[in-house]
């Protein structure tokens, strides 16, 4: 399941953003501003960070926000500051995050504003689904078509395609994709994700071009 950071700060809403994400298909986790490094180092990183902030911590979601843009592991991670209404005047601009938000919050309005980041960055999508160019990805049923052919991927296929389409136009560690893709519990060779990317190129057929190098 993909993970989403949850930072708890002081009067912010985070355990309503928490069932919201887990309502969107991805697994919630509470993480501390001074634990990133340790999470990345140990576990597998996230598909999107929220932070979650009252009136009297908007202080600390900037700092929050800044240690999240300061690791240039999470340069491709959505980053959403999500405030109650009572923060809003002392908020600013947000320059740090990718959306701001407030609450009440919705699912539809979190999964569209986590899509639109991802549209940012190159795709075209609703959140839902994923176009970019003949190929089409379904998040909900796991799906990939080029045109009107479905492509049969397995589990980790799909999600290395996933990643790999969300974040065009970037490099990635053979490292990095392990950890993203694979997980961290993964202990075979970075080998695999060479494999893996010949499979699913072979799969797409010309419609692969597009994430060429």
């Amino acid at each position: 399941m993909r993970r989403a950071w949850i930072f708890a700060l002081e009067g912010g809403p985070a355990q309503s953003i928490g069932a919201l994400l887990a309502e969107s298909g991805y697994e919630p986790v509470r993480v501390e501003a001074d634990a990133i490094g340790a999470e990345l180092e140990g576990g597998a990183g996230p598909e999107v960070a929220v932070v979650a902030a009252g009136s009297e911590s908007v202080g600390r979601a900037d700092a929050t926000l800044a240690e999240l843009r300061g690791d240039e592991r999470l340069d491709t991670v959505p980053l959403l500051l999500v405030l109650t209404p009572e923060a809003l005047p002392a908020a600013g601009p947000a320059p740090l995050a990718d959306e701001l938000l407030r609450t009440p919050l919705t699912e539809a309005e979190l999964r569209l504003r986590i899509a639109r980041s991802v549209h940012r960055l190159g795709g075209e999508g609703d959140g839902e689904r994923l176009v970019v160019g003949a190929l089409a990805l379904d998040f909900a049923t796991h799906e990939a078509r080029v045109g009107e052919r479905r492509v049969e991927l397995t589990h980790v296929e799909y999600e290395l395609l996933r990643f790999l389409a969300t974040h065009p136009r970037r490099v990635f560690s053979r490292e990095l994709l392990l950890d993203r893709v694979w997980g961290y519990e993964f202990a075979g060779s970075t080998r695999t994700v060479d494999v893996h990317v010949r499979r699913v190129r072979a799969k797409l057929g010309p419609a692969a071009a597009r994430f060429e190098p």
